[in-house]
């Protein structure tokens, strides 16, 4: 028997908007991450709306679980209304026998949904001033249409999904609209508040179910609409039998195969079929806030002597950490500190190493937002531009950009030379591409020139922490 099924919300910090459609939440057989993110106002009107067209253009080519809708959620017909009463009121007499015309193959998930929907009413109760029993009523019927409608969309394996569902909704917003997105998001799903002027008017301890993203510009957007699945098209009555057909799935992040009972599916960690990856180039703005994936760490003699830091980087949601093998040698233990983090986590995990390529691989017990590895698609291009962030001398995350200036063999390894600033302390610190990916580990510095630095190339970067990573 299958323990209860749990979502954890928001466990890590989102800092952008490429970052929320990105980020796939860990899930195993027993529980799931997802993010529940308002974001407000934007940085660059035009790179705004280009990812919100790469997101939408991503999902329609591969199918996966993905609704967007503007300024309100579709209600249900007059002549639906009356099986939606009789059904809520059904629910009121007899709560363990909820029925929803949408089902998950998994029994725990079901539960799950049962209890988030009785969540859900308890929630608008406590938030609402002078409400009533038929106010709440009201309330139940839209629900009970909601999660008929957009649930049968947002969880299906028809499209080999390799990652979560998205639900993103722009523009202004009820508290009954937004308590139905909060219930998304407890039952596996992301969800995405847009609003390029103001935040949602809500009550303030519903917002604070969700994290808030708050960028420099706030002006009016058109948003454009989307073609998408219309979810009136959905049946009202789909039957809990026809969620036993291959087109039905326990959440959207399940593979395909047989169907396996009172099990979810994780996607395999490598080696697989990868859907086209939508890339945006980010401004600078956009690129330090990848500075929250970049560590320092302190580096502890067996007299719990700091002797020395170094920089990081965060390459997995596990608590994996690439850094220079230089950085950490010598070390009986390491301390790493983490932006916007007051803790200190100490560790003496030292899992890989490699002394000739100058890796290592540390890992600590936290929850990480991993920093996209750069694959090869194309060569890099001696001249193009490129950021790094590291702590040198001790200055948490600093952040410099240059060029890429030329490739070196130093004894055989392949090294990427660059002109961003570097100083001792940013070694194991990211060296970006404009696409905010890792190309390279900040390695070392030619002290008698002028921002000359060397980074691991990501050639090498790659097989090294092969295992350790899923591949995108």
């Amino acid at each position: 028997m299958i323990d209860k099924f749990t979502v954890n919300i928001n466990k890590t910090r989102l800092n952008s908007l490429s970052m929320f459609f990105s980020i796939n939440g860990r899930c195993t057989d027993t529980c799931k991450d997802t993010y529940f993110l308002r974001y407000i106002g934007f940085d660059n009107k035009n790179n705004y709306l280009e990812q919100i067209n790469a997101a939408d253009t991503l999902a329609q080519n591969n199918n996966y679980g993905y609704f967007r809708v503007k300024n309100s959620l579709c209600l249900p017909a007059q002549t639906d209304t009356e099986l939606y009463i009789l059904r809520f009121e059904k629910f009121l007499l007899y709560p363990d026998q909820l029925d929803f015309g949408f089902k998950f193959l998994n029994n725990s998930l079901n539960t799950l949904l049962k209890d988030n929907f009785s969540m859900a009413l308890e929630l608008f109760k406590k938030t609402k001033n002078g409400v009533t029993d038929s106010i709440v009523k009201n309330f139940g019927i839209k629900l009970l249409f909601w999660i008929d409608k957009y649930f049968p969309i947002l969880f299906s394996n028809e499209s080999l999904p390799l990652r979560s569902p998205k639900f993103i909704y722009s523009g202004n917003i009820k508290e009954q609209e937004y308590i139905f997105l909060y219930l998304l998001a407890c039952t596996g799903c992301d969800v995405l508040y847009l609003n390029p002027t103001t935040d949602a008017s809500v009550n303030q301890n519903l917002l604070k179910l969700s994290q808030i993203l708050i960028c420099s510009n706030k002006q009016a957007v058109e948003i454009p609409n989307i073609k998408q699945p219309n979810p009136n098209s959905v049946s009202k009555s789909r039957p809990a039998e026809s969620n036993k057909s291959k087109n039905s799935m326990d959440l959207h992040i399940m593979q395909s195969g047989e169907n396996t009972s009172n099990k979810i599916r994780i996607p395999p960690k490598l080696n697989v079929s990868k859907p086209t990856r939508q890339r945006f180039i980010l401004e600078y703005e956009e690129l330090a806030k990848i500075a929250s994936s970049v560590v320092m760490i302190s580096v502890y003699n067996n007299k719990k002597e700091c002797f020395k830091t170094g920089s990081g980087v965060m390459i997995g949601s596990e608590g994996y950490i690439l850094t220079n093998f230089h950085v950490v040698s010598g070390g009986s233990y390491y301390g790493i500190n983490v932006e916007n983090d007051e803790n200190s986590y100490f560790t003496d995990e030292l899992l890989k190493y490699n002394q000739d390529i100058d890796l290592a691989l540390i890992r600590i017990d936290k929850r990480l937002i991993p920093v996209n590895i750069y694959t090869g698609e194309a060569e890099i291009a001696r001249g193009q531009k490129v950021v790094a962030i590291g702590s040198p001398l001790g200055l948490f995350n600093s952040v410099s950009d240059g060029i890429v200036s030329g490739f070196r063999n130093i004894n055989n390894i392949p090294m990427i030379q660059y002109t961003a600033p570097t100083s001792h302390g940013s070694s194991g610190g990211a060296v970006l591409n404009m696409y905010g990916e890792l190309i390279g580990i900040s390695t070392a510095g030619i002290d008698e020139g002028q921002n000359i630095n060397l980074a691991v190339s990501y050639k090498n970067i790659i097989p090294f922490i092969k295992g350790f990573i899923k591949q995108r």
